[in-house]
């Protein structure tokens, strides 16, 4: 995962965390994108769940297909223990990405739905593409 824990927002922090804790609930020794959307959707008072609405998908639709396409596993490794997969260490760097070219002191829940719809090779990103999460799009709704 890039070096970024000083740079994220608080509630972009509370996803990072978030998203260890869905990979838990389902098994999983690794924190992939999905678990990252979910870590997004968890507190639906973020900026990310802001512009999703915005964008006209219904948060409980897009948590429900998550859900129902996640592997479930065995692990039982702690929360403080899992890492991130190649995927989701992407979405992250295009978080921080989009972070810096926004001129963004932090990293916020916004950069992080763009860095998981800039990641298509991830179960988040092609999800949300399905639901008409665009790049273009939520770039257009960041500051609305």
């Amino acid at each position: 995962m890039p070096a970024m824990g000083d740079n994220l927002t608080l509630s972009a922090a509370g996803v990072i965390y978030r998203s260890k804790e869905e990979a838990r609930r389902f098994g999983q020794n690794e924190v992939d994108t999905e678990h990252l959307l979910l870590g997004l959707l968890a507190l639906r008072t973020n900026v990310a769940c802001a512009i999703i609405t915005r964008l006209g998908v219904d948060l409980d639709v897009l948590q429900g297909d998550i859900e129902t396409g996640a592997e479930s596993g065995e692990a039982l490794l702690p929360v403080w223990k899992l890492e991130f997969t190649e995927a989701a260490q992407m979405a992250l760097a295009l978080a921080e990405q989009e972070a810096g070219e926004n001129n963004a002191g932090e990293i916020g829940t916004e950069h992080i739905l763009l860095g998981l719809v800039r990641e298509e090779e991830g179960a988040a990103g092609r999800l949300l593409a399905e639901h008409g999460v665009t790049t273009e799009k939520v770039r257009g709704e960041i500051g609305k």
